[in-house]
């Protein structure tokens, strides 16, 4: 009689646990299935205080007309949105920044288009690209020597987004079997157009003895990236011919 007791007692515990497992576990397919949209973004509110110098020359220069006493606050404020909607083959991807600052000149305010830009992806090989984009070539964390296409990091804050440049592209991918596992070739047109497109891509530059300026307006520049794969060892091969920059490798 006890042998019964117990057993049905581990029965009944068994077929308990069972369905609190399956309860515990259940989920709708709906709830993991991949959004076609997606939305995000951040706000931050900044305020600083100053303090200033009043013996200073510096001092005497900015507020030589107007005494702000030894101490300025300012107040600094940014909201950057990010969104994607994807239908089919082609994905839509859309990031801003908009800035309010109040210093002591008064208020100031600014909008960027970060990134704006439609991709078509018909194949897993091959990938579309136009409009406004960052390509984030290389390794380099607060500083990116081969970054031809990009504007340069803020080292004291390398992780902010940046504004990229106005470009039409095409990613090529392949897998193999054996040494080489991955292969991927990136060609990039860049336009600069007068005061319209791509107006500061070339940015100051050094113009070296007996050499010949580059253009900096109506023209298409030219970029690409080859990647490899190889065995455990990620190498590229990243190079600029030079129309508004300088000609450039790495």
């Amino acid at each position: 009689m006890i042998m019964k007791a117990v057993l049905l007692l581990v029965f009944w515990f068994g077929a308990y646990s069972s369905a609190f497992a399956a309860e515990e576990y259940k989920f709708e397919a709906s709830e993991i299935e991949k959004k076609p949209y997606h939305l995000g973004g951040f706000a931050e509110l900044r305020p600083v205080v100053d303090g200033l110098d009043k013996s200073a020359a510096l001092y005497k220069v900015n507020f030589y007309n107007n005494n702000r006493g030894s101490t300025v606050q300012e107040y600094n404020s940014r909201v950057q949105l990010e969104g994607s909607y994807e239908e089919g083959i082609a994905r839509f991807f859309l990031r801003m920044n908009q800035d309010v600052n109040n210093t002591y000149p008064g208020w100031s305010s600014s909008g960027t288009l970060y990134e704006g830009n439609l991709s078509l992806k018909p194949s897993d090989s091959w990938n579309i690209n136009v409009g406004k984009k960052t390509f984030k070539w290389g390794k380099g964390y607060a500083w990116n020597p081969v970054a031809f296409i990009d504007r340069p990091k803020d080292p004291t804050e390398p992780d902010l987004a940046l504004q990229g440049f106005w470009a039409g592209s095409v990613d090529y991918v392949r897998s193999f079997e054996g040494p080489l596992k991955t292969f991927s070739f990136t060609p990039v047109l860049l336009p600069v157009i007068n005061d319209e497109i791509n107006n500061d891509f070339a940015g100051p530059q050094l113009n070296l003895p007996g050499s010949k300026p580059p253009r900096t307006s109506n023209q298409i520049n030219m970029a690409g990236r080859a990647y490899f794969l190889l065995y455990d060892t990620d190498i590229d091969f990243i190079f600029s011919p030079g129309e508004a920059k300088r000609p450039a490798t790495g």
